[in-house]
């Protein structure tokens, strides 16, 4: 009940001392975890999946969290036995050959493109993989990393722009400005405010240059990809969980708010919203979503008066 009524902190104490009295309880496991990675109670949610996974219990999309978990604390051994366990359930292992890759990155050991160069051409993995390749291509520093960057991009739909600012972002921190700024030879507000960010030698938010911001960018296309409406829940995991891997990722915030909201979590999902700074170049894709979930959610003045300043700012900037 203090859950549905959008007390998460009462929720989250609650599911944890009910974890704790029955830690066998797969019912209560389960339900701690959903509830840990929906609010963003991390302890909590990997109190469940460590109970459930004690029972052979977690189930191959909650395996993830442990994956995620391991790649934050660069603990390769365990990554390694994680990922091979969501191979051996076979649901989800199109992942496997981009998880390994950024594993290999990551770790040092082995050829991160190696990783990727089994994929079959054809297969579900396919996309991921190509995309991935330029990621790191370019987080390895490689020069033909930029044309793959784009090639990637032009076949990546509505997040053409979010790669296209990865890699500017890449590539301006390594004094390589006129590479960065051929990245974002597109015309839309988010790549205009990157664009001014190295035009004024200031950092650009997005870059992936670890295996983390590389397991998190994996994370946020799951999450639109298998992220429907009746699967919105499935969806919220795996964006949540790029926040987790990536919290300075504006997209996978973004996406985290959508997928809430489509769950009737209006109030939440304007919350998450707030960890996309002003400086962002998606900041303005930001505070445009949170009108319209406050629209959405009933909070019809708030929203308004958002949408007033909005005007009133774009009037004074043109």
């Amino acid at each position: 009940m203090a859950a549905s009524n959008g007390a998460d902190e009462a929720a989250g104490a609650r599911y944890a001392a009910a974890l704790a009295a029955a830690p066998a309880d797969r019912t209560i496991a389960g339900q701690a975890m959903g509830h840990g990675v929906r609010s963003g109670n991390w302890r909590l949610a990997l109190d469940g999946a460590r109970a459930l996974e004690r029972q052979n219990a977690l189930l191959a999309d909650a395996r993830f969290l442990l994956v995620s978990e391991a790649f934050r604390a660069h603990d390769w051994r365990t990554a390694r036995a994680q990922i091979d366990a969501i191979e051996r359930d076979q649901s989800l292992a199109f992942t496997v050959p981009v998880l390994r890759a950024w594993l290999a990155f990551g770790s040092h050991e082995g050829d991160p493109l190696a990783a990727l160069a089994a994929t079959p051409a054809n297969g579900p993995a396919a996309g991921y993989a190509a995309e991935h390749r330029a990621l790191l291509l370019l987080a390895l520093g490689r020069p033909e990393g930029q044309a793959e960057m784009l090639a990637a991009a032009r076949s990546a739909g509505p997040r053409a722009v979010r790669l296209r600012i990865a890699g500017a972002s890449l590539l301006a921190s390594r004094r390589q400005r006129e590479a960065a700024l051929a990245m974002l030879d597109v015309d839309t507000p988010a790549s205009r405010a990157a664009r001014a960010l190295i035009e004024a030698n200031r950092p650009v938010p997005g870059a992936i240059g670890t295996a983390e911001a590389g397991v998190g960018e994996l994370m946020v296309r799951l999450a639109l990809d298998l992220g429907g409406q009746e699967m919105s829940q499935l969806g919220t995991l795996f964006a949540r969980l790029a926040t987790r891997l990536d919290p300075h990722s504006a997209e996978a915030w973004l996406v985290t708010a959508e997928l809430l909201a489509r769950q009737d979590q209006h109030r939440l999902a304007v919350q998450v919203l707030d960890n996309v700074p002003g400086g962002d170049p998606f900041a303005l894709a930001a505070r445009d979503a949170r009108i319209r979930l406050l629209s959405d959610g009933g909070e019809r003045e708030p929203a308004l008066a958002l949408a007033r300043q909005a005007a009133e700012t774009n009037g004074s900037s043109s």
